[in-house]
């Protein structure tokens, strides 16, 4: 189970190479994963978004240049991830907010549409994140979160890479190996697949759980609906 503060300071450590390592690592692809995220909310031109574990603000930013009369609020427990976001956000009227995901300051309801992606794995008590994302939002959560592939080839050829080669390219490029050593770690214990689907719906406060799977199953969206 990963410890708060220890992740904190960890993604504090990497904050400023944490973009060029993920379009290095993902061939950019990341970003075609966080566009079908913002795909799948079907945003309304009036809709109040709340992006948690924002990171450098990627999907706050697809948000609102998908809907740019859509209110967006981005926030992460990782205040220098929050600066690196602020530093992109000129002529942006995205509100940047230093907060927790599983102790949200805002209001029941207040947000129509609610996502995360590539956080919920970080946080101490993952049940705790999607009963205060639904207790915030009125209509639909999305996650985005690394799995593990469903082909027995492929997860072994994807492990090796994960395990021996991730760590040292993203430690070259972060001069922090650990950070991905950690990656690659959270993100092999984590569940995924039907699995998620399983662990959400038997908290039994959503109408509907579905997922959608890429490349192979490295990466799964989950489509929450309340």
């Amino acid at each position: 189970m990963p410890h708060a503060e220890s992740i904190r300071s960890m993604f504090g450590r990497i904050s400023r190479t944490y973009d060029s390592a993920n379009t290095f690592l993902s061939l950019g692809i990341h970003m075609r994963w966080k566009k079908r995220l913002v795909e799948k909310s079907a945003l309304r031109p009036e809709d109040h978004v709340l992006d948690c574990a924002t990171g450098t603000g990627d999907i706050a930013f697809l948000f609102e240049r998908t809907m740019p009369t859509a209110t967006i609020t981005a926030t992460d427990f990782c205040a220098p991830m929050l600066d690196e976001a602020r530093k992109k956000a000129s002529n942006s009227r995205i509100t940047f907010l230093e907060e927790d995901v599983t102790a949200l300051s805002f209001a029941s309801k207040t947000f129509d549409i609610a996502s995360i992606a590539f956080g919920i794995r970080n946080v101490e008590n993952p049940e705790k994140a999607l009963r205060e994302l639904a207790r915030v939002t009125k209509r639909r959560i999305l996650v985005l979160e690394f799995g593990q592939p469903s082909s027995a080839l492929w997860r072994t050829i994807y492990g090796i890479f994960s395990k021996s080669l991730l760590p040292r390219i993203g430690g070259l490029i972060s001069r922090n190996q650990a950070a991905y050593t950690y990656l690659h770690e959270s993100s092999a214990r984590f569940m995924s697949g039907e699995t998620f689907i399983a662990f959400a719906k038997q908290l039994g406060i959503f109408k509907s759980v579905s997922m959608e799977s890429f490349f192979g199953g490295v990466v799964y969206l989950y489509t929450i609906d309340l």
